[in-house]
């Protein structure tokens, strides 16, 4: 539910976008994201291996890992971040 955190302010959640607005379209590509997502007991359990094996990151997908890789290799050559476009979690799975 952390994508309707915005009940939770002070003021009340904020007004809902205008439909057919980009702010719109992007709330319900992050809604889908959410709505596919890791079931948290499989998140847990991928930290606590993690601790265990003593590993400082942890990627839940492995598919994160070639745009981490060269996300480094960027900064290590002083070069700008690479567009890998949105992973596959914002795809549209089968």
């Amino acid at each position: 539910r952390i994508f309707e955190s915005g009940r939770n302010r002070p003021g009340g959640p904020p007004p809902q976008p205008e439909p057919g607005s980009q702010e719109e379209a992007m709330r319900e590509t992050i809604r889908n994201v959410f709505a596919g997502g890791m079931p948290p007991a499989e998140v847990a359990q991928k930290v606590v291996d993690a601790i265990a094996a003593r590993r400082f990151y942890i990627l839940t997908h492995d598919h994160f890992k070639p745009i981490v890789e060269r996300r480094a290799a960027a900064i290590v050559n002083g070069e700008p971040p690479p567009t890998a476009g949105p992973p596959r979690i914002l795809r549209q799975q089968p």
